[in-house]
This record gives structure tokens, C-alpha cells and sequence, in this order.
């Protein structure tokens, strides 16, 4: 099953961590960003995670993260594109982007992220900013 969520792709911030009392606190500033992502999710009218695949099954994931070219970017590549993604090596890195989707995932997609089994990301420039996420059940 496919699914695609518009807007620019978002990363996963580190914890920032401050002293409470005498003891040190973690503390993410990502909840509004995780929820908007999960309703994100919950709008695309996608069933519960356990009627999407069995309880337990094993799953692959192939996500594809697609930036549109910044401002300064020459007009010949932004030709080159629209024809064909063209892959993006700058910031932010592939795998904070895979932890965030991963987390936004959990008790939406899937029971908890402990259960896929296989990960293909890639990252583009292209036209417009998606998130593209496809999950396959792996057979045993």
C-alpha cells in the first residue's frame, strides 16, 4: 500500500535536555510537527494498523523523500527535475528523516516501529515537496 503526504519532508530534531530540580530532562520539540503529520496520516483515511497487516507480521518499507530546489538553484536544473527527480545530497540527512516517519508510523501504520524488518529511503529534488511511503507485508 502506498501513501503520500505533501509539504516538504521534516527530520527528526535531537532531544534538548535541561536541568529540573537536580535531575537532567529530555525534551522534544517536535510534538506539534509529529501530531500534524500523524492527523496527516489519519486524513488519507487509512485503517488502523491491525487491519492493514496482521498483528505481528514482519514489513518493508520503501520511503521516498522528495525537496523542492531552493531559491538560488539555476533554471536549467530546475528543468531537469520536472523530467527526472535528481538525487539530493545535502541536508538534512536520510535517517532523521526515517525516524521521524518511523515515529509518526507508530500506532498509526503499524503496532510499534520494532517490526519492520526492511528500510529502502531515498532522497530527491524534484517539482514539488511529498513524502512518498509504501508498505509491503514480508512473506515468510
Amino acid at each position: 500500500m502506498q501513501f503520500e503526504f505533501e509539504g516538504p519532508p521534516i527530520p527528526q530534531h535531537r532531544p534538548r535536555f535541561h536541568i529540573y530540580g537536580n535531575k537532567p530532562v529530555a525534551h522534544s520539540d517536535q510534538k506539534a510537527e509529529k501530531n500534524s503529520m500523524r492527523g496527516h496520516m489519519v486524513m488519507q483515511k487509512i485503517p488502523t494498523y491491525d487491519q492493514i497487516i496482521p498483528p505481528k507480521t514482519p514489513i518493508k518499507l520503501e520511503i521516498l523523500f522528495y525537496f523542492e530546489y531552493p531559491p538560488s538553484a539555476s533554471k536549467r536544473k530546475r528543468i531537469l527535475a520536472k523530467e527526472k527527480p535528481i538525487p539530493m545530497t545535502v541536508k538534512p540527512d536520510l535517517d532523521n528523516l526515517i525516524k521521524f516517519i518511523l515515529d509518526c508510523g507508530n500506532k498509526v501504520l503499524w503496532e510499534d516501529d520494532n517490526i519492520i524488518f526492511d528500510i529502502h529511503a531515498k532522497k530527491y529534488y524534484a517539482d514539488c515537496a511529498k513524502t512518498v511511503l509504501r508498505i509491503y507485508p514480508v512473506e515468510e
